[in-house]
Formats: C-alpha cells, structure tokens, sequence
C-alpha cells in the first residue's frame, strides 16, 4: 500500500511536469530584465532608508513575510550578491530567527536534535542546546526538524518533531523549562513529523498541538512557566502557524488544522466558529500554508492542489462570511508561503510545480502567471517593503523580482544554484544580511548597498 502511494506521487509529479511544459508561452507576461534605471522608476514612493528589523519568529517581524528593509540591494551580478560566509548544519527545514545579533537555528545530526547559536554578522559558534531525537520519516523527506524558533526577549521556544517544547536563555541556551507535549497529550502521528511553529500572543503560546488526550487539538501555554491555560477542540493538527488580530475590541487566534479553520477567543481558548477546509480520508494530504491576514478583518487559506483557496471576512461579535472561495486553477500553494501587495496576494503553484500566480483580493481571479521553464520549482518567498519579492527555489535558484498588478519584472536571476536541492525554507532578511538554507549548509550574503550608519548595526557589530 505504501509503494502504491509514492508510485502515485511519482505519476502526479510527472504529470504536472508535462503540463506545466505545455503552457503557451506567449500568455507569459512582462519579464523584461530590470535596470538601475527602472529600479528608480519603481522606486517614486517614499521610503525609510533607516528602517531595519530582527527576525524573530516564522514569517518575520509582522508575521507575513515582509522585511521592512527597502533600502537592500536586490539588483545583483549574474554570480549573486557577495557570500559573507557559510556553516555546515544537519537536517531540517526550519527557518532561522534573528534577535540582538544572534542568529538561532534547529536542525538535525544523527539522533540529537539542536537549537544552535551563531553570531548573525559573522557566523561564529555561540552555544548550543541538545536533546535526543527519535523521529524517522517514513518517505524520501527529512527527519526534521521541522518548527521555527520564536524569540521573545531573552528567551527562546522551540518545538521538536516529537513535541519536545523547550524554553531557552537567548543569552547561553541554558534551558529555563521543557515540556515533553507527546507524553502530555498524544498527538496524532503526522507522515511527516510535528511541524507547526507556537504563535506567541501576549503571554501564552498557541500550539496546533493535534493531542488526542482529551479536548487538546489546540493548546495554550504559559510562556513563563511551561504550564498549560487552556486546552480546546478535538481538531487533529496540521503544519500550519495560528495567526491573531483584532476585530473592534475582540481578539481572535485563527487556527488552520488539518481538516478546519478555527477561530478562538486567545484569553479562554472559547471557539466561536470553524469551517471545514481539507481533504477527507487522506492521511498525507495535510494542510501546510499558514493562514494569511489581509489588515485586521479578513483571512485567507488556501491549499492545492485540492481545495483552492477561501477569503473570509470577520466580525468583532466572533461571526464570519465567506467574502469568495475557488477551487483549483487559482491561488494554491502547497507548503510555500503567501505574499500580500496591496490588493493582491502573490503565491507558487504546486499544480505545475514551476508557476507564481498573481491573484486578485477583489474576487479571487488570476490576474497572471508566471513561470521559466521548471527553475521556479516549489519557491518559497519574502517580500522587500511594498515593491520588490526574494525567492528561493526548491533547485536552490534565487532570483528578485518586482511584480505589479500587470505582471512581475525581473531583477536578478542567479546564474548559478546557491544551494544544492533539496531547498525548503524561506530565506530571511535582516540587517541588510539575506539568509538561505538546505540541509547541509546555511548561508549568509550581504545586500548592504553601501556602510550602514552607527545606529544601524547590531550589536555584534560595535566594538
């Protein structure tokens, strides 16, 4: 049974490929190469050339991918922007986070599971953190780890692939307190190891724990203590990272598990409503794009392929309507992340496995797509202020790029991989530094433009 569903995975890959290699190319549109001249045609709107941001958590400073940093160079030489240096890590596919000039990273060697610390502007060695790791990955897929840390301060949490919850001292990696979640509260097995990074509201973290011992799909945490505020639901979990805003004077935390949208009160764990969004009686098709926030009142999901894609708008009396909802042939990611610009969201398709896919917040539709030939492969993304995208493609392609409403503008395009496949994890931006992994090396380039004023640097930088 199990050789039968890889065989299928295998034909669907295969199937994509040929599609997506049967597109029209003439329905492709505006690719031009970018010029210093057109970059400062795009660059008419004011900017903040003093503004830099740390990478605390998963999709950065705002929780939607986005660096404030505009004032980066992302108009770079055929041979890409200058490597400041390289480290050879273990396995995973989570994201590094950047605080106070120290850079944290989970990762994989042999049996032990590690939160490492680097120096974020040189990559020397810190310390480091250990504890065993027992998960085995039953496909062609890493062992983990999985999860993103989440820096608060001066403290660090980090979720292992078996539910190992740590809380640690940003300054030595001395652990404060550990819970062991998979003894506490079963969580279903997923195919590919536990994966949702804790969102940290206030002062408690969200897991999309999925336990099945009692109502526990969805816990809260005291981040100070490690004991548990509140438990909720018999939702099974998923990959995806809880989102929170405010509608009028409510609060609400948005959960996408594996087969449900939730919404719930942070403070109780109350649920006002959950639709159902997933695909049923199958075990490997799970939800893995975190719900993105569209302002205050609205959120989209989306999954592919399969589902489509759902835009809900919320209400501060805990009710929601469906503002639209597609099915396949629009906005679909699979794993990779959601870009927001302006009146639409910027995504990669998995149905051609090589498309980014420009869709219109008004109602769904495709405004464009945009593929060259299978490089884009499964990319995953950040966006640069308000004009420019970043992506790193699964082949370890990196490229810039400036979309518009009309069509996505080429910058950069790397003539050479910057990483060896198989490359699953959004880059990051921070201090001018632009950081990219696989799993075997991290890799640190510099998009200063020029020497960055005093009250710019990190802390690693001063004498």
């Amino acid at each position: 049974m199990h050789l039968n569903k890889i065989h299928l995975a295998i034909l669907f890959l295969i199937t994509s490929g040929l599609l997506a290699g049967c597109q029209d190319q003439s329905s492709v549109p505006l690719q031009e190469q970018a010029t210093q001249e057109t970059l400062s045609e795009l660059n008419t709107g004011s900017r903040d050339a003093q503004k830099v941001a740390d990478w605390p958590r998963m999709f950065g400073p705002d929780g939607n991918s986005r660096s404030p940093e505009e004032w980066v160079n992302v108009l770079w030489p055929a041979a890409g922007p200058k490597l400041l240096w390289e480290i050879k890590i273990g396995r995973g596919y989570s994201q590094p986070v950047i605080a106070r000039g120290k850079l944290i990273l989970l990762h994989r060697l042999d049996d032990w599971e590690l939160a490492t610390c680097y120096d974020s502007e040189r990559g020397q060695l810190l310390w480091e953190t250990a504890w065993p790791a027992s998960y085995r990955n039953l496909y062609e897929y890493s062992d983990g780890t999985y999860t993103t840390p989440v820096i608060d301060d001066d403290r660090i949490y980090v979720l292992g692939a078996t539910c190992q919850l740590l809380c640690l001292s940003l300054d030595d990696g001395s652990r404060i307190w550990t819970r062991d979640m998979e003894q506490d509260y079963d969580p279903e097995e997923l195919p590919y190891g536990f994966g949702a990074t804790p969102l940290l509201e206030d002062d408690r973290l969200i897991i999309n724990l999925g336990g099945q011992r009692g109502p526990s799909g969805i816990i809260a945490v005291d981040k100070m203590t490690g004991d548990t505020l509140w438990t909720a639901t018999e939702e099974l979990a998923s990959y995806c990272t809880p989102v929170a805003t405010t509608v009028g004077d409510q609060r609400f935390v948005l959960v996408l598990t594996k087969m449900n949208l939730v919404c719930l009160d942070p403070a109780t764990g109350e649920v006002f409503w959950k639709e159902e969004f997933g695909i049923r009686n199958s075990r490997e098709r799970i939800n893995a794009v975190s719900p993105l926030l569209v302002g205050k009142d609205r959120v989209l999901i989306t999954f592919g392929p399969g589902p489509g894609a759902r835009l809900f708008q919320l209400s501060a009396d805990g009710s929601h309507e469906t503002v639209w909802s597609t099915r396949r042939g629009g906005l679909e990611s699979q794993y990779t992340n959601l870009l927001l610009q302006d009146d639409r969201v910027l995504a990669f398709s998995p149905l051609t496995s090589c498309e980014l896919r420009c869709i219109d917040l008004e109602n769904g539709e495709v405004l464009w797509a945009w593929h060259r030939e299978h490089t884009l492969r499964r990319s995953m993304s950040i966006q640069v202020g308000e004009k420019y995208v970043i992506a790193l493609s699964q082949e370890g392609q990196l490229f810039s790029l400036a979309p518009s409403r009309e069509g996505p503008r080429l910058i950069s395009w790397v003539e050479e991989p910057v990483l060896e496949p198989n490359c699953f994890t959004q880059p990051v931006l921070s201090h001018g530094l632009l950081y990219v992994r696989n799993e075997k090396f991290l890799k640190c380039f510099s998009l200063r433009a020029g020497s960055l004023p005093e009250d710019l640097l990190t802390a690693s930088d001063r004498p």
